[in-house]
């Protein structure tokens, strides 16, 4: 009995390589688009809000921290 071996480098794209690689690369530029809203309300909600700085990086934080916990849920 013979078994053929096939490097990962031979084998053909199909739609799922395509799949794959659009949403990968996007997952990154929706980590970005978040992490750019949370900069730009925070000008406007630590007016409205009467913000301390701690205040201010916790709501920062915050949007890492999800990113984090969305990686571990997804990614596994």
């Amino acid at each position: 009995m013979s078994t053929i071996v096939q490097s990962v480098e031979d084998i053909k794209l199909n739609n799922f390589h395509r799949l794959l690689s659009v949403r990968s690369g996007g997952g990154s530029f929706v980590d970005g688009y978040v992490l750019s809203i949370i900069g730009v309300g925070m000008l406007q909600i630590t007016a409205a809000l009467h913000l301390t700085n701690f205040w201010q990086g916790m709501i920062a934080a915050s949007a890492l921290i999800g990113i984090f916990l969305e990686v571990l849920s997804v990614g596994g």
